[in-house]
């Protein structure tokens, strides 16, 4: 967990906000770790899917949804392939998609799969300004719309910000 923990609750209460969740809305985490960014869409939404690659902490996820009484589900695979498993619960929904890159970029892979869910919004959250900055050039490159960024200072002692960047598909229309 980052160390200015006010801040971290800060941007987790936005989380949903910025995603636009509503009752309802299928929602994908990818990075989910140990599952408290998940439990906070899945609250809002009604049902969410974390995805995080380390299995300690989707088993830590896990627990901490059953103990905070959310409906959310947790896979432990790479990224693509668990979006390959979970694209048929999606399909049609039209699911928001919330992705913590990190400190890197996305591969081809993951853009791939994550666009071929037809969400209507993606929430981009990451620490690397320069590779934040790239991955957005590279959604709006693909027809994507930058709504808004937000940043949070989670580490004062590091010398970057979490930042979050939403971008919305050009169709919009419901699920």
């Amino acid at each position: 967990l980052p160390r200015h923990l006010p801040a971290y609750a800060h941007m987790l209460e936005a989380a949903p906000r910025l995603l636009g969740v509503q009752a309802g809305d299928a929602v994908l985490d990818l990075g989910a770790h140990i599952g408290v960014r998940t439990a906070v869409l899945a609250r809002a939404a009604g049902w969410a899917f974390g995805v995080e690659t380390d299995d300690r902490a989707r088993t830590r996820a896990i627990e901490n949804a059953s103990r905070n009484g959310v409906s959310a589900e947790f896979a432990s695979f790479s990224w693509p392939e668990s979006i390959e498993d979970v694209a048929p619960r999606f399909m049609g929904r039209r699911p928001l998609v919330w992705i913590d890159t990190g400190r890197k970029e996305l591969g081809a892979r993951v853009v791939e799969a994550v666009q071929g869910l037809d969400p209507r919004r993606v929430a981009l959250q990451g620490s690397n300004p320069l590779a934040l900055a790239r991955e957005i050039g590279k959604w709006m490159a693909a027809g994507w719309t930058f709504l808004r960024m937000e940043r949070w200072d989670l580490d004062p002692n590091a010398p970057f910000a979490e930042a979050v960047a939403v971008l919305a598909s050009a169709d919009q229309r419901p699920p």
